[in-house]
């Protein structure tokens, strides 16, 4: 295995607070509810990359962190089933300004 201690130096990625940080905000905001509970959620591709700044890949990240899968019609789901979107068991509103404050931490202008 090559790490720092034999001449290679681990990979730094920047995101991984961000990453950490967005998936953390998307399980609470979930699990709060228990109403959910056995039912499913998704969550639709272009909202995410919308609300994190644009970013497909961030968004990508973000979701798999989650424990999210992607599906062909363009929705994130959290369980095999079809259940409910994000918008019934969440404030996405607040969610949507939770995430620009942690974005502009991790992300300055």
């Amino acid at each position: 295995m090559q790490n720092f201690l034999n001449g290679r130096l681990p990979r730094h990625d920047p995101d991984a607070a961000l990453i950490e940080e967005l998936s953390a905000i998307i399980k609470t905001a979930i699990t709060q509810r228990d109403r959910w509970r056995g039912i499913g959620l998704w969550i639709p591709f272009r909202w995410a990359v919308d609300v994190m700044d644009d970013d497909p890949d961030l968004a990508r990240r973000v979701l798999t962190a989650a424990g999210f899968t992607p599906r062909s019609d363009g929705k994130w789901t959290w369980s095999k089933v079809d259940g409910w979107g994000l918008h019934k068991v969440a404030d996405v509103a607040a969610l949507r300004a939770v995430f620009e404050d942690a974005l502009d931490f991790h992300r300055p202008l």
